[in-house]
């Protein structure tokens, strides 16, 4: 099993039951438990969940139970708000997008629960309606499939990483990063080295390859360098 699989499942099982003792998981996946300790290891470091003796458990599960003096009080009072995050994957740049979710989240006052799709579109679906079901004041998602559903729901939504497909999904509340700036800076920087032949790999289904390519050939002419190899269009599918 892939690692990213093994990180999702994980999360999947914290998820539905708020711990997880790394022997015994270890045993259910058919890997050793130094495997499942290591994967414990990666998602604490990105903030994904807490290790505890034995085992992991979500941050907002060990929160509820970890001693008073250990856990930082919310700032402010009133009740707490609950956002909903649904993101694609546990890796890539999206552990930076939901310690930056959480901690804003924390800053005024709200917890943050955290699905992972897997890019799959009917799970993302199911995610989302659990959490309205669950009573969410808010939801924060990266889609993978059509988003015009989204308009419709009772809760405010904010797409996140995913520009609007269409008129219809104008009217929802976006934000992204700037990839275009990104893959500029990424080719300044390159140019300042003293390279001046650069090639670009992007993967042919990802939804920012657009912006990333659209940078990379605006970087290439602002630096004065020579014509870029073509584009190579990575096919994971």
């Amino acid at each position: 099993m892939h690692a990213e699989h093994r990180h999702q499942a994980i999360l999947r099982r914290l998820r539905e039951e708020g711990s997880l003792r790394v022997s015994d998981f270890a045993a259910e996946l058919g890997v050793s438990p130094v495997t499942v300790r290591r994967d414990v290891e990666v998602l604490a470091d990105r903030g994904l969940v807490a290790r505890v003796h034995g085992g992991a458990m979500l941050p907002e599960t060990w929160a509820e139970t970890a001693p008073a003096d250990t856990v930082p009080a919310p700032p402010g009072r009133g009740r707490e708000r609950v956002i909903g995050l649904v993101v694609p994957s546990a890796d890539y740049y999206y552990p930076e997008v939901i310690k930056g979710a959480r901690e804003a989240a924390a800053a005024r006052n709200a917890r943050l629960v955290l699905d992972i799709s897997g890019y799959d579109a009917a799970e993302e679906r199911a995610q989302v309606e659990r959490m309205i079901g669950d009573g969410v004041d808010g939801l924060l998602v990266v889609p993978t499939g059509s988003r015009g559903w989204y308009e419709h729901l009772p809760v405010p939504v904010v797409i996140v990483e995913r520009r609007p497909e269409s008129d219809e999904t104008a009217g929802i509340d976006h934000v992204v990063s700037d990839h275009v700036h990104g893959a500029r800076l990424a080719v300044r920087h390159l140019a300042e080295a003293g390279r001046t032949r650069l090639a670009l790999l992007v993967r042919g289904t990802s939804p920012t390859a657009r912006w990333i390519v659209e940078g990379f050939d605006a970087g290439v002419r602002a630096a004065g360098l020579d014509a870029p190899l073509p584009v190579s269009v990575l096919d994971t599918g």
